[in-house]
């Protein structure tokens, strides 16, 4: 690249600055928006200002065991909708693939209650990352598609029973330099990517170019416990309000009828009625973050729920959600077993809520070397 001159560097330098402010009111604009549906929400959880109240904190009951391959690298998991057909993206170069099972709520013939059905083998110099049902916006299909760690692409699938069929390959938009995990917006149309870094890039695909583009960016934060960027953003899944804010299930008709029926029919509001849930890796933390503004609305931590965990190989990285009869599973790379928990909410919200730092314990030791749209927000 050619040296440029210094008067020339002066008058970029003074452009830029001319330009961020616009820069910055339209993303604030955009993460900022404001719908009926959303107000609604913060109002019945109380959150008229995300910055000053306290995320809810959770522990969590194990109701329930499935078997895990021991020797799986997980990098997503993610129930197909309506049904217990599990898909499990296992990562890591030459054993990259994915994996479908059949979960039963009873034994099947072999004696277990978890069954593979059938695999798909990525190619041997692919480390493949996290994987996510969407519905495609011209046809309306279900399809899925799966994240490549450092190769720059993704994969997207026709699903069949008992079988994927690779329709085409996408590329990385510009400055997203690594694939973790990925779940969609709520209406199931939007992408939703981390790549490791606080900020989760919300995408959408252009099939002329073949590639994913950007439709905004949010930081994650917590600003009640002093965590004005959340590294380490690993599998994401995104889940009904409800799950993890009961009070959703027992909102008052008369205080607000329409929003009750809203909630039933689960309406196409971005980030009114389901938030994000991302593994924070290294950490036994879950993030349940505000997929408008960023804000972490609740913090689930799994300590101990299964003795395998390490911080760098063994992490817990598995979240999936099964519409079906509303269960939620968890794993971890390399994991033997896979868990089904319910929320156990841990009351009063310091910092050291029982015995409980939310900063020491819900902090990543990963930190990547760009980080793309992050800015503050404490």
């Amino acid at each position: 690249m050619q040296s440029q001159t210094p008067g020339v560097m002066s008058l970029l330098l003074v452009l830029q600055l001319l330009a961020l402010p616009f820069l910055c009111f339209s993303q604030d604009a955009v993460l900022r928006k404001d719908t009926p549906a959303r107000r609604h929400l913060l109002e019945d959880l109380n959150l008229k200002s995300l910055k000053d109240n306290p995320p809810k904190l959770f522990g969590y009951t194990v109701k329930d065991t499935i078997a895990h391959n021991a020797a799986d690298f997980t990098e997503g998991l993610a129930f197909r909708l309506g049904d217990s057909h599990l898909y499990e993206s296992v990562g890591l170069f030459k054993r990259s693939h994915i994996s479908i099972y059949n979960v039963n709520k009873g034994k099947n013939a072999s004696g277990s209650d978890i069954e593979k059905v059938s695999s798909h083998d990525n190619d041997e110099k692919v480390f493949a990352e996290g994987l996510t049902f969407f519905q495609d916006k011209d046809s309306g299909e279900e399809m899925l598609i799966q994240l490549t760690y450092k190769a720059h692409k993704a994969y997207v699938y026709k699903v069949h029973q008992n079988s994927l069929d690779l329709k085409y390959t996408l590329g990385f938009p510009p400055g997203v330099r690594e694939g973790w995990g990925i779940t969609t917006s709520a209406n199931r149309k939007v992408l939703v990517m981390s790549d490791g870094s606080p900020v989760l890039h919300f995408m959408q695909i252009n099939k002329e170019t073949k590639m994913l583009e950007v439709v905004k960016h949010i930081t994650v934060h917590d600003c009640f416990n002093r965590m004005p960027r959340i590294h380490g953003l690993n599998e994401l899944e995104i889940i009904p309000a409800y799950v993890s804010h009961q009070r959703l299930r027992q909102h008052s008709a008369e205080a607000s009828p329409w929003y009750e029926k809203s909630l039933l029919q689960k309406k196409d509001n971005i980030g009114s009625l389901e938030f994000i849930w991302a593994n924070v890796i290294g950490t036994w933390c879950t993030a349940v973050i505000d997929p408008e503004s960023g804000q972490v609305l609740a913090w689930v931590d799994t300590k101990n729920i299964d003795s395998h965990f390490d911080r760098f190989n063994k992490v817990q990285n598995g979240i999936a959600y099964r519409t079906s009869d509303d269960t939620l599973w968890m794993t971890g790379k390399k994991w033997p077993k896979t868990y089904r928990v319910e929320l156990t909410e841990i009351h009063g919200f310091s910092a050291d809520s029982n015995n409980f730092n939310v900063k020491s314990s819900c902090t990543s030791l990963w930190r990547p070397t760009v980080t793309v749209g992050a800015k503050p927000h404490c």
